[in-house]
């Protein structure tokens, strides 16, 4: 895609960069740590008659990002995360 870069703003630039990142590190299994890192949401989306639908969605604020514990250290006391 293309990216514009307007003075004093570079939220277009950091876009740029992450996206950047998305594709060299493709297979790499860092993707996911961008998200969490970054808070960007993400939309599953089907397409149903030609149509576009958005089926799923993990939002900023999701509790589906908190790494899950050990059932071992969860038994040593820890509080485990919500999900």
């Amino acid at each position: 895609p293309d990216f514009t870069v307007t003075p004093g703003e570079q939220e277009n630039f950091i876009h740029c960069i992450l996206h950047m990142r998305r594709v060299l590190t493709l297979h790499e299994g860092l993707r996911w740590f961008d998200i969490k890192r970054y808070g960007i949401e993400i939309y599953r989306r089907t397409v149903h008659n030609n149509n576009i639908v958005v089926t799923d969605q993990l939002l900023e604020d999701d509790n589906r990002r908190a790494i899950q514990l050990p059932q071992e250290i969860i038994n040593a006391g820890l509080e485990a995360n919500p999900r």
